[in-house]
């Protein structure tokens, strides 16, 4: 009876629609009014925030929910989309009211559900091995190492029978093909062009934005020696212009036009996700799938594989990720998970490419770490926090020298640096990190678990080893009798310091929040100061470095001071140690708590004149440069 009374059936047995629009429309009857947006920014968008009701400047919404939205009546912000993000509208953790413009608000009076569930087996079936079949192909055919061979279960057998005779004289066809890459600029590109393949400069610049759209274009269509001296000529125009080498590889053409088509199927992918809920349903379910024989999930191969992929491939890849993945809080969870588990391994690939941040895989870390609820729960169950630092710390191997960082400023020269030593553009991409960790730390819990507490504290353990690397990177000493002709290298740690300054007080209100991990926090930065502080006076003055004092009488009392010249001795800007330590004691009046309370033994942290002497250095040294 359902059926006789569906006017879409009535529709489809009068040949008014095909049986395609009867099925897409079925499914998109199970879908309930939409609360969330989820439209997907392309790059150049603008999108609207709100100071009054953001929780922070992440928060935005589309041109076409702000405009239904009371947003416009408070303090709002346009901006311009980088693209990659989407519209946050309806999700009740990005603002403080007024969540739902006035088409969303009717998607929570419905209740969503699995709607996969409710359509017949079959066609669920055939949707699902359609979909395999095209993440399957479009993974192998956009990372092909070498374009000279298909994969053999593609490869058209000598003997198949053809009515088209001209099938395999195609086959000699070679294709030239520019990949992007943000190590030259337009110029550059523009005169290699004019040079390897004897163009115009207008066909030039054609194919050059071609090219930073799509991120490739083929240059050259011939026989393969031609390909070849275009790529060899490509090469000296690099060599001549003293820079990197220009990424140039060589497709057979139906390798190419296989390469043509896959990307276009991603683009019907996205298009078939928006047909309805009950079609990203089955997606999710595919995608999180294991392929018979493989250990990884289709999606952990794709994370593994982004950095080998093209711009447009990759911003398109993301784009299904968000439509099909983040739309749902359980799906979202999942996706969460697998991405911390690969963070490592993405970010060393990301520090190693060229593209810019916004079209490779880790930028997705904004859509998952500003949640709150995913935030808590990725720092209680997967300890994110200490698997970032790690990450840093990790990459940062080779700038680290005796327990110290030693930062590299964007200009540093790179005759300078040694062998296999970190570049100053990969400790400008390894900075990616602090933004994560930023986003992580955004939201204060309001209440603890026992889990929470133990991820946080391990993760506080780790940032704890960060800072101590910190503690008095560049030190400097005034100089006296002669004129000062190189500047010291500062710039590259007062970067770090910047990026490092907004995560500080995030720290301290996690930590300041709970008794138990204010107590844990304080005792772990007590005695990680006073550790840092004996190996600094070791270094600088022997065995006897800490017991080296003098009396002073000021105002009638009469003082025990720790013997230190800053006009002799090094000084440093950068005591983060020292901050952490001081912004958590003033917390601990909150607790009833202090300094010398029992809670904090005295064996291992640093006496109170122990404590304030670095912040003391700093402040003689600027009052004598400011005098």
């Amino acid at each position: 009876m359902g059926l006789l009374n569906n006017p879409h059936a009535h529709a489809f047995m009068d040949g008014k629609i095909t049986v395609v629009h009867f099925v897409v429309q079925s499914i998109r009857e199970l879908d309930a009014a939409p609360a969330l947006c989820g439209y997907v920014f392309n790059a150049g968008e603008p999108t609207y925030g709100c100071r009054d009701c953001g929780f922070d400047p992440t928060c935005v919404l589309c041109s076409d929910c702000f405009k239904a939205s009371p947003h416009t009546k408070h303090r709002y912000k346009m901006s311009t989309s980088s693209g990659g993000g989407y519209c946050d509208c309806g999700d009740t953790e990005a603002w403080r009211s007024d969540a739902f413009c006035s088409v969303h608000a009717k998607g929570t009076q419905g209740i969503c559900m699995s709607s996969h569930k409710q359509l017949d087996p079959d066609l669920v079936s055939r949707i699902q091995i359609v979909m395999e079949c095209i993440i399957d192909y479009v993974r192998d055919m956009l990372t092909l190492s070498e374009g000279l061979s298909l994969p053999s279960d593609l490869e058209l057998p000598d003997a198949e029978p053809t009515r088209n005779p001209n099938l395999y004289k195609m086959m000699d066809v070679y294709c030239a093909v520019l990949y992007n890459d943000e190590s030259h600029t337009y110029d550059q590109v523009i005169a290699a062009l004019e040079r390897a393949i004897k163009c115009t400069k207008k066909e030039a610049v054609t194919f050059v934005t071609f090219i930073d759209r799509e991120g490739r274009c083929v240059i050259r269509c011939s026989g393969f020696q031609a390909c070849q001296q275009v790529k060899s000529a490509m090469d000296r125009m690099a060599i001549s212009q003293a820079s990197k080498p220009f990424i140039v590889k060589i497709f057979r053409s139906h390798i190419q036009a296989h390469q043509s088509f896959a990307s276009q199927l991603l683009v019907w992918l996205d298009k078939l996700l928006e047909k309805g809920n009950a079609i990203k349903a089955i997606f999710s379910e595919v995608i999180f799938s294991c392929p018979s024989g493989d250990n990884m999930t289709m999606l952990e191969r794709i994370m593994w594989t982004d950095n080998e992929l093209c711009k447009a491939t990759r911003i398109q890849w993301h784009k299904l990720f968000i439509s099909g993945l983040l739309m749902d809080f359980e799906t979202k969870k999942r996706f969460a998970r697998l991405f911390t588990k690969h963070y490592s391994k993405m970010m060393k690939t990301f520090i190693a490419d060229d593209h810019e941040h916004s079209v490779c895989i880790v930028s997705l870390g904004v859509q998952l770490f500003t949640m709150p609820t995913i935030a808590h729960m990725l720092i209680a169950e997967e300890a994110v926090i200490a698997k970032l630092i790690l990450t840093f710390i990790t990459e940062c191997t080779t700038r680290i020298k005796n327990g110290k960082l030693f930062p590299l400023s964007q200009n540093a020269n790179l005759s300078n640096l040694e062998q296999g030593s970190m570049t100053p553009t990969e400790f400008r991409r390894v900075q990616f990190i602090l933004f994560d960790l930023k986003y992580l730390l955004g939201m204060t819990p309001l209440t603890w678990t026992d889990q929470l507490r133990k991820g946080f504290l391990h993760g506080f353990n780790q940032i704890i080893k960060l800072f101590c690397m910190m503690q008095n990177m560049d030190p400097v000493t005034r100089k006296e009798g002669s004129h000062v002709e190189f500047e010291q290298e500062w710039e590259g740690s007062f970067n770090l310091h910047i990026k490092m300054s907004p995560i500080l007080p995030q720290i301290v209100d996690w930590a300041s929040s709970d008794r138990v991990v204010l107590i844990k926090a304080m005792s772990a930065a007590h005695s990680a100061l006073f550790i840092r502080m004996l190996l600094k006076a070791l270094n600088e003055h022997g065995c006897e470095g800490l017991q080296k004092r003098f009396m002073r009488e000021a105002a009638g009392h009469t003082v025990c001071c720790i013997e230190y010249d800053v006009s002799k001795s090094p000084v440093s800007m950068h005591i983060v140690l020292t901050r952490l330590c001081g912004s958590l004691a003033v917390q601990l009046q909150r607790y009833d708590l202090s300094y010398n309370s029992p809670e904090f033994p005295t064996k291992d942290k640093p006496s109170l004149k122990e404590f304030i002497e670095p912040s003391l250095r700093t402040l003689v040294m600027v009052s004598q440069v400011c005098w």
